[in-house]
């Protein structure tokens, strides 16, 4: 258990605008507005977030 809860091992893929319009975590909170930034932020910190095939920052 990883300790994030709800959606545990969900993929979810989302396409954004290149380049990215704003920080990461703000985009994908704008893409799932049910997560808060500080979850999203964690998430990315943890390694779960890809972008291109390389971990978010």
């Amino acid at each position: 258990m990883n300790g994030f809860g709800e959606g545990e091992g969900e993929l979810l893929t989302l396409h954004y605008p290149k380049p990215l319009p704003m920080r990461l975590d703000r985009w994908l909170v704008s893409q799932r507005p049910e997560q808060s930034r500080a979850r999203i932020q964690k998430f990315i910190e943890a390694g779960y977030v890809r972008v291109n095939g390389t971990t978010g920052r």
